[in-house]
């Protein structure tokens, strides 16, 4: 074996010193690992004035040698690696040291795995809750006005002056939502001054509606994405990229239900047309999902892309009730809308 330090005798150049250095370094570190990890029973700790104990090669006829053999580099270098380097250690036993190492090497890959598969599906589902919750209440509790109705909310409107939720285009679309979910347009003046008629007749989510929603699902979903151990920038990215498929997917149902067309990137999160949604069977559910909350007289199935707070809630109504006078159809403790 050649000392690092002969080699530096022998060179003048400093370059070459210098990557030689580290090719030892480097070696050093490779080897050591290699031999923990193999247990070969030709390795034995030996004690060193230098740097306490270190890996030596075995002597044919010795079960220890001493370590002054090895080159210095090795020798500073070996022990800062996390080897086992407290106490001699018996070549006989060499082997099941190595096992022992090994399976908790193998027991903590395992649990990393586990831990990190967990954190993801966890995270995965927390985003969906979230969005589900989001789109239910903002659907139910301002789109429909139901707020004006929570009695908390009409006692701060009391307090504190605060003035009732008033009805926006969605309540409009509703009025012009025929049963077979055809359009038929009610007059301009009709319509919100603030507001402007397009197309779409307020079945879409627009740019704005996507920045609304991502601080909403943002607030509670990024610290428990980050106390379940997920990195922040993956968080943000991970909520922002949910909501932005949630009003995608949304913009390829609505429309298209009431017989309108797709959005493009200019009004909107484009709708969702990979791989044929708009006509794959979990499409076709969630739009006779929502056949079912006009059907209902906009007093279930709130839910419209993540159907999951209205079977919580007891707000889901089942295929078949539809066939009913929708004035008939209402939740208990509540009037009819």
């Amino acid at each position: 074996m050649v000392r690092l330090g002969s080699r530096a005798h022998h060179s003048n150049v400093q370059h070459r010193r210098h990557v030689l250095r580290h090719v030892c370094l480097i070696t050093g570190a490779a080897w050591a690992l290699r031999c923990a990890l193999s247990a070969p029973t030709d390795f034995v700790l030996e004690p060193s004035g230098l740097v306490g104990r270190t890996l030596v090669p075995w002597a044919a006829h010795s079960h220890s040698v001493r370590s002054k053999g090895l080159p210095l580099v090795y020798r500073s270098r070996l022990v800062r690696t996390g080897l086992p380097i407290d106490g001699l250690l018996d070549v006989s036993a060499g082997n099941d040291t190595s096992n022992g190492a090994m399976e908790s090497i193998a027991m903590k890959t395992l649990l990393d795995a586990v831990a990190f598969v967990s954190a993801g599906v966890t995270g995965v589902l927390l985003i969906y809750v979230v969005i589900s919750f989001t789109e239910y209440a903002y659907h139910r509790y301002v789109q429909h006005l139901d707020l004006n109705r929570v009695r908390l909310f009409q006692f701060a409107r009391q307090i504190f002056g605060i003035p009732a939720i008033k009805s926006d285009f969605h309540v409009l679309h509703h009025r012009e939502t025929l049963d077979d979910m055809n359009i038929d347009p009610l007059p301009k003046e009709a319509w919100p001054d603030a507001y402007t008629v397009t197309v779409h007749r307020g079945t879409t989510a627009t740019w704005l509606s996507f920045i609304k929603m991502s601080c909403i699902v943002m607030l509670p979903t990024y610290p428990l994405l980050c106390f379940l151990g997920w990195p922040g920038p993956l968080a943000a990215v991970a909520v922002l990229a949910a909501t932005l498929l949630h009003l995608m997917a949304y913009n390829a149902l609505h429309p298209q239900l009431h017989n309108l067309p797709n959005v493009s990137m200019m009004q909107g999160p484009p709708s969702l047309v990979l791989g044929d949604f708009q006509n794959s069977a979990f499409a076709q559910y969630l739009k006779t999902y929502h056949v079912l909350h006009h059907r209902s007289n906009a007093q279930r199935n709130f839910n419209v892309c993540c159907p999951l707070i209205d079977h919580l809630l007891g707000t889901h109504m089942e295929a078949g009730l539809e066939l009913q006078d929708p004035m008939t159809i209402s939740i208990p403790g509540e009037k009819a809308f």
